[in-house]
């Protein structure tokens, strides 16, 4: 054994210059210098912050603010060089700049150093010779994206077509920037400009710059986490002083040493790996490992398959330039450290020929077990990332987790998202399909642009494959489709063929692979929706029909049929987007527009709704299943408020039926459906979207569709009136098989007491386990609608059914109740349910419990405030008045919330008086 002493803040020191001594500027007299400002920050945000300009997310201001985008815009500042940088000028100072958004010239001390193309990489560049002590001046000029986009495309030799939402600007995929950036068919199109973290890192000695994780779980049970260190080394090489210095690269954890064991017994570490030889200045790969028998690793497991336990490794580097004068006190430096907290899983994915039909398996194995995919898609996180929190990042993933998903997409429109969202997605069990930022369009293939594409992959991958969440690779959104979508590419779809296999395949994907250590240790899919492979070695498409439901993954709109009739659902093996609209809540709509706009044919309806016919495909739906309320010529609040709520019913109820029909499939022996992600979780602004939280991340009552759906243990009744019959299903992801009580009674609309809900049926039911592949139905009751009318004095309209399910598992006695409603709710004979509060009790001083009653059986009851911020849950409860019910609501004010002012702030609305 050596000793070692931590000597790493010797060696390495950085300098943020972050802090708000930032001045930004443009050549628009009325835009006057923004001094003091603090990185990182969007011009958008800044000029808001200082009163400049109004909330571009409110009324139409978009399209006010237009200007902003087609300036070019200044950031600058001055610096001093701290002593304890100052001393390494000489040797190797590195300036780093993070989200660079996006064309860019770089100068530092009247010395242009760098023009930046690429707001998806972070960029080093060394800067030793341009820096001084005192006085050092730098400058960053962001020039227009649209315009720059523009440039490029008139330059390119042929059409590279795109898809461009109403009001978007065009051209997005000739820069790296995000696409959604110029407007999709969800948010607005601002292109907005901004400059992320700048620093400077100086070092004399040679450092780590990155480490990357791979997992090895070997046939034999032995579990081996690699990881794959990239040093830079130092200006002066291997040599010191006249002689070699040795350096060494171990990995500890939690109180073990390299070359031994952990203080546990479970992890055996690598020997230190020496370096001798190397290169002054350059970059270099090591790879030291920990290796553990599987049954004595503490497994992570996606959410609600097990926990999430963690280990902690820190990766050292040492070197041994000790005081030769006293060799009796030999001891090795630490000169630069990480630490990477890893879960020890195994992820495969598995595309298998199915024996009982055509086409092949698409579904993730977690360390052997077959896991159901329940998730969502995310798109970016703000229009001004600069305003995006660590809080809100975990705010976003605990929804997830707490709606039961174990799975989200970060799509490719967007942009790669801070390491603190993989992190909580890491300690909340939330795998991420993770695409690289190209969607529906095909884009340039010259050399300047590849050479770009490899840097932000390498970059990218090697960051974010250290995060034990890393599930799937994308190569793109929509591209394997696009090839059918554009006239260029249907005349020609050999050129933008070769076009797609440049980028996804000779590119981005051997890139991935050199990462993952020559193989695709994390699964790789070149395109979503996609028709799957041929082979693996030679990579081989199976070109087609990208929308076929036997291979690969699916995406799935539908516009014009019934949403809520499962029947139009493709029995797909994977769904990898989904959805239908609805607008955002009330509450949040209403501060960004004004009466005048409070109808669905208003013009600002028109302007906020981005999907070209999106608002007759709405309203058509609509009308199938509600009486749409009357809405009043310039504009009503009341009237308003009922279509929004109704919107969001419908959305919840279509989200229901679509999960749990596609939960339904998993052991059907032709579907064999083992994943969903619904479009979209969350949101950009207040406008009419398929998310499931609104901007700022409240959640809709759609949400609570999602998390009812993607219950471990959830019942759906599948209405089929052709058929004439009401089918339960017993969906259940549970390790272990699932017994209990299954109890059906028809409620009349008129009802006042239980009594008056007559039985349907009683019955021991059971489902095997979750994690069970053989072919089963998830069907435990068959109802024919004429025994449910007769209960209901001779008509379906009269009633709805109520279906529970008691569990009787040892030490799991959960109940789940569903509801289904019989007729379309336009035709059932609703009376007025008279809903109330019957008590307030705070329960902290964020929190209250709200007793609510009603003296009719109430649908899909929904609680709202009007001036006090927070939210409500559970929400869409089917009050009956036998049955008051408790919610919760949390408020999102720091000011303690206050009873009195609760209760008076405190409004409902059901089916009912939506359609009154």
């Amino acid at each position: 054994m050596f000793q070692t002493q931590d000597r790493s803040h010797e060696h390495t020191a950085i300098l943020s210059l972050n802090d708000a001594a930032w001045t930004i500027s443009c050549a628009r007299p009325e835009a006057l210098p923004l001094t003091e400002q603090s990185l990182p920050k969007y011009v958008l945000e800044a000029l808001h912050n200082e009163h400049r300009i109004p909330d571009p997310l409110s009324g139409k201001n978009e399209d006010d603010l237009r200007w902003v985008a087609e300036e070019t815009w200044i950031f600058q500042r001055n610096f001093d060089m701290p002593n304890v940088i100052g001393q390494y000028l000489l040797l190797n100072t590195e300036l780093i700049l993070d989200g660079v958004d996006t064309i860019a010239t770089v100068c530092l001390n009247g010395t242009q150093i760098a023009d930046l193309q690429n707001a998806h990489r972070q960029y080093r560049i060394d800067v030793t010779k341009h820096l001084k002590l005192m006085g050092n001046a730098i400058r960053v000029t962001l020039k227009p994206a649209a315009a720059e986009a523009l440039k490029r495309k008139q330059a390119y030799p042929y059409e590279v077509p795109f898809v461009q939402a109403p009001r978007a600007l065009p051209h997005y995929n000739f820069l790296r920037k995000p696409a959604a950036d110029f407007g999709w068919d969800w948010g607005p199109a601002f292109a907005a400009a901004g400059l992320g973290s700048v620093a400077l890192e100086a070092s004399k000695d040679t450092r780590i710059t990155s480490v990357t994780v791979r997992q090895d779980h070997k046939a034999n049970g032995d579990i081996a986490i690699l990881f794959d260190v990239t040093l830079k080394t130092a200006p002066q090489g291997c040599r010191r002083h006249g002689r070699d210095i040795c350096y060494m690269v171990g990995v500890y954890v939690e109180g073990g040493y390299a070359g031994g064991t952990d203080p546990e017994g479970v992890w055996e570490l690598d020997a230190p790996v020496m370096l001798k030889k190397a290169a002054a200045g350059s970059e270099i790969s090591v790879t030291v490992q920990a290796v553990a028998e599987k049954h004595s690793v503490e497994l992570w497991w996606p959410n609600g398959m097990g926990q999430q336990h963690m280990y902690t490794f820190t990766v050292y580097l040492f070197n041994d330039y000790y005081d030769t004068s006293r060799s009796e006190n030999k001891e090795m430096s630490v000169i630069s450290r990480t630490d990477v907290k890893v879960g020890a899983r195994d992820i495969r994915l598995v595309r298998q020929p199915l024996p009982h039909s055509t086409g092949e398996t698409f579904e993730f194995h977690v360390n052997g077990v077959p896991m159901f995919a329940k998730g969502a898609n995310i798109i970016p996180l703000d229009i001004m990332p600069s305003r995006v929190t660590k809080t809100y990042m975990q705010q976003l993933v605990q929804s997830a987790k707490e709606t039961h998903m174990n799975m989200l997409r970060v799509w490719g429109g967007g942009r790669y998202l801070p390491d603190e969202f993989y992190e909580a997605c890491s300690e909340a069990g939330i795998l991420i399909w993770q695409e690289a930022m190209f969607a529906c369009a095909f884009y340039p293939r010259d050399a300047a642009f590849l050479e770009e594409v490899e840097e932000e992959v390498r970059y990218q991958s090697r960051r974010l494959n250290r995060y034990t969440c890393m599930a799937v690779w994308g190569g793109n959104n929509e591209l394997e489709p696009a090839l059918g979508w554009f006239p260029e590419s249907r005349e020609n779809p050999i050129l933008y063929a070769v076009d797609y296999a440049d980028t996804f395949v000779n590119t981005i994907r051997p890139i991935l692979c050199s990462v993952d250590g020559g193989k695709h240790a994390i699964p790789f899919v070149d395109s979503s929706p996609s028709n799957g492979i041929l082979s693996e070695d030679p990579y081989v498409k199976r070109w087609g029909d990208s929308g076929s439901a036997d291979f690969g993954d699916v995406h799935y709109y539908n516009y014009n049929d019934d949403v809520l009739d499962p029947k139009i659902y493709p029995g797909a093996k994977f769904i990898s987007e989904f959805g239908f609209q609805s607008w955002p809540s009330w509450q949040l709509y209403r501060q960004v527009t004004e009466r005048a706009d409070w109808s669905p044919q208003s013009d600002m309806s028109e302007f906020r709704m981005r999907h070209p016919n999106g608002i007759a495909e709405l309203e058509a739906q609509l009308a199938r299943h509600f009486r749409l309320p009357q809405q009043m010529p310039g504009g009503s609040a009341e009237a308003f408020q009922k279509f929004i709520y109704l919107t969001q019913i419908q959305q919840g109820l279509c989200y229901e039926t679509a999960l749990s029909y596609w939960r339904s499939l998993k052991s059907d022996p032709e579907a064999r459906t083992m994943g969903i992600l619904y479009w979209q979780l969350n949101d950009v602004w207040a406008g009419p979207s398929w998310s499931t939280l609104d901007v700022g991340g409240s959640p809709k009552l759609s949400h609570h569709f999602v998390g009812s759906a993607y219950a471990p243990v959830a019942l759906w009744g599948h209405l089929d009136r052709q058929a004439g019959t009401v089918t339960v299903h017993l969906l259940s992801d549970l390790a272990q098989p699932l017994e209990g009580k299954l109890l059906a009674v028809c409620v009349p609309w008129v009802a006042q007491d239980v009594g008056q809900c007559p039985e349907v049926l009683r019955t021991d039911v059971s489902v095997p386990s979750g994690h069970s592949m053989a072919w089963h139905s998830t069907a435990v009751a068959m109802l024919p609608l004429k025994d449910l009318e007769a209960r209901l004095e001779g008509s379906l309209s009269a009633g709805f059914l109520s279906v529970t399910f008691t569990g009787h598992n040892k030490g799991d006695a959960r109940t789940v109740q569903h509801n289904v409603f019989l007729t379309e709710f336009k035709d059932a004979q609703m009376q007025k349910p008279c809903i109330g509060v019957a008590s307030v009790t705070i329960t902290s001083a964020s929190s209250a419990a709200i007793e609510i009653r009603a003296k009719a059986p109430a649908a899909l009851v929904a609680l709202e405030t009007q001036q006090l911020q927070g939210s409500f849950t559970p929400q869409a409860i089917t009050l009956c008045p036998w049955e008051p019910r408790t919610v919760h609501f949390t408020s999102s004010a720091q000011a303690p919330l206050a009873r009195e002012e609760l209760l008076q702030d405190i409004s409902f609305m059901s089916v009912q008086q939506a359609m009154a």
